[in-house]
């Protein structure tokens, strides 16, 4: 189990501060019931090796933990369309003709 708690401490590194606590508490017991589930399947307790399937069926550290964090946008979905539009009129008329000359 000192793996679990390994991984759950290198998720909690990438959390919030406000919601470490939850979270950590929510994503210990959802592995703790997949490695009981997988341990009364098998009929024994899980090596090492099983331990870390798990572990990385679930994802990296900053994968668990990104999906908990809040979406950020460095051009919002709004402004998008807008960006792309000017983006091609700076291809057009400024790219474009430097290669032509």
């Amino acid at each position: 189990m000192e793996l679990v708690d390994r991984y759950l401490q290198a998720v909690k590194f990438f959390l919030p501060k406000k919601q470490q606590a939850d979270i950590v508490a929510e994503l210990s017991e959802d592995l703790h019931s997949q490695i009981e589930a997988k341990q009364a399947e098998l009929g024994r307790t899980l090596t090492d090796s099983e331990l870390e399937a798990i572990l990385k069926r679930c994802g990296s550290p900053w994968e668990v933990a990104s999906r908990f964090l809040p979406q950020r946008y460095l051009i919002g979905p709004t402004l998008f369309p807008a960006y792309r539009f000017f983006l091609g009129i700076l291809l057009l008329g400024c790219v474009v003709p430097r290669f032509l000359i």
